[in-house]
């Protein structure tokens, strides 16, 4: 029993370790986005540090067209094969994670669907959506906690906020 006690020990100081870690990481994309002198910056920005920092092995914005200005961005047509998706994550406004079909995520991805096994999928407000993909199909799990990705969430919709004159009317 004495064993069992320190490997759950164990556990929960790996465990906040990795949450101290991603506090970090957190904390620099966060100084990033806040540095970001116009949209595209804030788009590389974001992209970078999810891709290099975070490990997230592909970073896409889906941003609605006439929402956004960006070369770094795909716009979406409401009218295309992400309606339904784009439709469930808005309504929510919370992230869904886990496995899509081949369908959605060549979707969602395009080009850069091939090996994707498990994503997350960020509501940006009214803007669109940040979707990630992993080639670990347990990397983002639909019973996963997704307060990281929720903060994610406000943080980048703020920030695509602070560019209005960069958005289309």
């Amino acid at each position: 029993q004495n064993q069992e006690y320190k490997r759950s020990l164990q556990e929960l100081i790996e465990i906040a370790r990795e949450n101290d870690h991603l506090n970090h990481l957190m904390h620099e994309l966060t100084l990033g986005i806040l540095e970001a002198p116009n949209l595209e910056l804030l788009v590389e920005t974001v992209q970078q540090a999810l891709h290099c920092d975070f490990e997230i092995d592909v970073v896409v914005f889906k941003l609605f067209d006439n929402a956004i200005d960006s070369e770094k961005a795909n716009s979406v047509d409401v009218d295309t094969d992400l309606q339904a998706i784009l439709a469930e994550i808005l309504f929510d406004e919370k992230p869904l994670c886990g496995q899509l079909d081949s369908d959605s995520i060549s979707a969602v991805f395009k080009e850069q669907a091939n090996g994707i096994e498990s994503t997350a999928l960020i509501p940006l407000s009214n803007k669109g959506i940040l979707a990630l993909g992993s080639f670990d199909e347990n990397r983002f799990r639909a019973n996963m906690g997704a307060v990281f990705l929720s903060q994610l969430s406000e943080l980048i919709t703020r920030a695509l906020d602070r560019f209005p004159e960069e958005q289309a009317t």
